[in-house]
């Protein structure tokens, strides 16, 4: 929409076949890689096997989308209640209750180098990535029934 209203139609075409090839599939395929990963904490698999999981994420969130709007509002629904839970086990843990309370550290004091701060703020802006798609989804959705 932007994009057509600075520079016109062809503009507006590249920009988000653009954004789609290149920026769009980066951030799945990063989801997709990091729910590999966290899930080998749980499961220890190979690489290849690690990389299939992720392929196959990839493909049923495919067709989860491809089954409708409805359906995918549901699944949608379903993940965020549970990183709700998951959100509210973490902020009840953090009170005290009747176990023991641990005395040592998790984390360990040290110097932040410039590839950690680097690392933090690329999973910051692409955090933020969400934000350019919900904008660009608001002109396509006419009649979401």
């Amino acid at each position: 929409m932007y994009p057509r209203a600075a520079w016109g139609s062809l503009w507006e075409f590249l920009c988000g076949w653009s954004y789609f090839r290149v920026a769009q599939s980066r951030a799945t395929a990063a989801v997709a890689a990091g729910f590999a990963t966290y899930s080998s904490q749980f499961v220890p698999v190979s690489a290849a096997a690690s990389r299939a999981l992720a392929a196959a994420l990839i493909l049923l969130l495919t067709l989860v989308n491809y089954r409708g709007v409805r359906f995918g509002a549901w699944v949608r629904s379903v993940f965020t209640t549970l990183k709700l839970l998951g959100l509210l086990v973490l902020i009840g843990s953090a009170f005290p209750g009747s176990g023991p309370v641990l005395s040592q550290r998790f984390v360990q004091e040290q110097d932040l180098s410039a590839s950690q701060f680097g690392s933090a703020i690329v999973a910051c802006i692409s955090s933020y990535n969400v934000w350019l798609a919900l904008g660009m989804m608001g002109r396509e959705i006419k009649d979401p029934r």
